[in-house]
């Protein structure tokens, strides 16, 4: 077809409107015209009247297209209802966005001056179309030669246009429109290595291309029976930094409906997903820009990206009262809560970057205890949630479950409450599995009856309301020592009965060592469940394993837990988090994470005296990065992060 030498260009930047006005100096003359005398003819290609913009990613921009000479166009008339010509066949004299069109044989002419005329006209050329009927195809399979190379975009385009209602002394300006869409992705990306060689596209309303018949008489189209498009690169096109162009010619419409984009990159594909608010009109262009990342990898996270993005001393952090005194890690929206026994003011972070952002104000927390705040940990929404005992209580004392959404709003207590004897302990630890916007578990260890019997003191979350206001999980008997608060537990998801991970220092009556467990329900018949131990790993070192977290991030399963110590010497092998994969429930993946006293040392100006530690994981909102915080009292606080891309 004449029309593949059809020049399309695509507008550069996001919101801008190319107008292609018609050029006086290029318009055929006016002149007097009289009866049966050739018809006259000048044609521009139209353009939309007003620019589409929408806020957010998506930017509408027009598709600018210029003749070549010598392309072939389809002409129709009728003189007041009567057809006069019929797929007559004229061609473009210039170059430009607007050309005068001569017949290539036989001409149209006025029929007299006393009729109207109506002209349809179509390019490129075909000779089997008719006046109902002029058939085109949008390829569903599309080739670009390169990057930001749209030259392949006309030969999937039909233009088309029309005039009515003229006479005798008018010369004829037919505005061509089109009848394609553009789609131009523009790909960038950080990461090296990323060789593209082809993207599909697909609109949920499974109409993107195909074969296609046009109806000049009122402009309307049908088919598009292709459910996507694949745009093929004729060599596999390197992405980096620099953006980089392709265009898709697809069917206009699709507004309210999802797109989904695959990109091949390295053999391997990566989903994009998008809904534009308005559709993209024929004429248009959108333009949606992509921050590549590399292809996932079936499951789990890359051990190879692992990153530590910062550490700090807590001393260097103003707002910390006490450095020794820190003791919880919290993540909110963005922000890293670092809660300190006692302050009423404690200090967040950047997450990312480890900056201080300001200080939370949680002064309207009361303890029984004179301590205002102990603990503080976060849900998986970012909620905050902080207990308020610290010690063994001398008389009964109420443990109150505070929360509040952000670091910017005042704590509240979430009617999370109960009375502890001076027989126990609770609190020094707790976890929250799920969100309580919705459905979760917290679990705090307490120990009772003479600090013999270890429990989890739990409440449920449903439905964002409490529901039950707190029951007892036995995890067995522990011989008392010295520490029998170090204890930390966390469920492995958000019913009652899900598996429970614990850590302590306290030995098992019946072992000789201090372990991480894995409890797993045998019998659910009754309200809290009972449980037994399935799995154990016991502590490489007699010190404190007194933290615990838990995450599911990319089909896998990972534990973390602190060891941490009160010495002022260092001590092999702690002072450190170990982490495993323990999607297959047991602790026979450990995870390579960061030495023992690295992030801690034993010595007199940073001695742990309360051996406080945590350690908390966050998962990116995307899905690819899993983020691990560690925390040692008196020492540092510091940010890994890990992928889960492929090799």
């Amino acid at each position: 077809m004449a029309m593949k030498n059809t020049k399309i260009i695509c507008c550069l930047a996001a919101f801008l409107m190319v107008a292609l006005a018609c050029n006086k100096n290029e318009e055929a003359p006016e002149r007097e015209i009289t009866q049966a005398e050739e018809v006259v003819f000048n044609a521009e290609i139209e353009h939309l009247a007003q620019p589409r913009t929408t806020t957010g990613t998506d930017a509408y921009g027009i598709l600018s297209t210029n003749w070549n000479a010598d392309d072939r166009i389809g002409l129709f008339a009728k003189a007041s209802g009567e057809n006069i010509a019929s797929n007559l066949q004229y061609k473009v004299l210039e170059s430009g966005p607007s050309s005068a069109f001569a017949p290539v044989s036989e001409p149209v002419s006025w029929k007299d001056g006393s009729a109207t005329h109506s002209f349809y006209a179509y390019c490129p050329y075909t000779e089997t179309a008719s006046l109902e009927s002029v058939p085109f195809t949008i390829p569903a399979v599309q080739t670009q030669s390169g990057a930001s190379d749209a030259s392949h975009i006309a030969s999937a385009d039909l233009l088309f246009a029309s005039a009515a209602d003229l006479t005798m002394s008018q010369t004829v300006r037919l505005a061509f429109k089109h009848s394609i869409a553009v789609l131009e992705i523009d790909l960038s990306t950080s990461f090296s290595d990323l060789s593209l060689s082809s993207i599909n596209a697909t609109f949920a309303d499974g109409k993107m291309a195909g074969d296609c018949i046009m109806n000049l008489s009122d402009g309307s189209i049908s088919g598009f029976s292709e459910s996507s498009v694949t745009l093929n690169l004729s060599s596999p096109v390197t992405l980096d930094e620099t953006v980089k162009k392709f265009y898709l010619a697809i069917a206009p419409g699709h507004a309210g409906q999802e797109l989904t984009l695959e990109l091949v990159i390295g053999g391997n594909s990566v989903i994009y997903k998008k809904t534009p608010s308005m559709g993209i009109l024929a004429g248009q262009k959108a333009v949606l820009p992509i921050s590549v990342t590399p292809p996932r990898r079936a499951s789990g996270i890359r051990e190879a990206g692992k990153t530590l993005l910062w550490s700090k001393n807590l001393s260097d952090i103003s707002g910390i009262s006490n450095p020794a005194n820190v003791n919880g890690l919290a993540f909110s929206k963005g922000n890293l809560l670092l809660s300190e026994v006692g302050n009423t003011a404690p200090v967040y972070l950047d997450a990312l970057t480890g900056v201080k952002k300001g200080t939370m104000d949680v002064s309207a927390m009361t303890s029984a205890q004179s301590n205002t705040n102990y603990y503080a940990t976060s849900d998986d929404t970012g909620n905050i949630l902080f207990c308020t005992l610290w010690k063994q209580p001398s008389s009964s004392v109420v443990e109150t479950i505070y929360k509040a959404a952000s670091v910017t709003e005042t704590p509240v207590s979430f009617n999370a409450t109960k009375t502890v004897s001076s027989k126990s302990i609770a609190g020094w630890k707790f976890s929250v599995s799920g969100s309580i916007d919705s459905n979760a578990i917290i679990s705090m260890p307490m120990f009772a009856d003479g600090y013999g019997t270890l429990y989890l003191l739990c409440w449920q979350v449903s439905g964002g309301k409490l529901i039950n206001g707190n029951w007892f999980t036995n995890l067995g008997t522990m011989t008392r020592s010295n520490y029998p608060t170090y204890s930390d537990a966390i469920y492995a998801g958000y019913g009652k009965y899900a598996d429970i991970f614990f850590t302590t220092f306290e030995k098992n009556s019946v072992d000789s060592n201090r372990y991480l467990y894995r409890y797993t329900c045998t019998d659910n018949s009754t309200s809290s469940g009972t449980f037994s131990v399935a799995e154990k790993i016991a502590n490489p070192v007699n010190v404190h394993e007194n933290a615990v977290d838990f995450i599911t991030f990319n089909n896998a399963s990972y534990v973390a837990t602190t060891i941490s110590h009160p010495f002022s010497y260092n001590v092999s092998g702690a002072n450190t988090v170990r982490m495993f994969d323990v999607t297959g429930g047991d602790f026979t993946k450990p995870v390579s994470l960061c030495g023992s006293n690295v992030f801690a040392l034993g010595s007199a100006s940073t001695q742990n005296v309360n051996s406080y530690a945590d350690v908390l994981f966050h998962k990116s909102d995307d899905g690819n990065y899993l983020y691990v915080y560690l925390l040692f009292a008196a020492n540092q606080v510091a940010c890994f992060r890990y992928d889960c891309f492929a090799d």
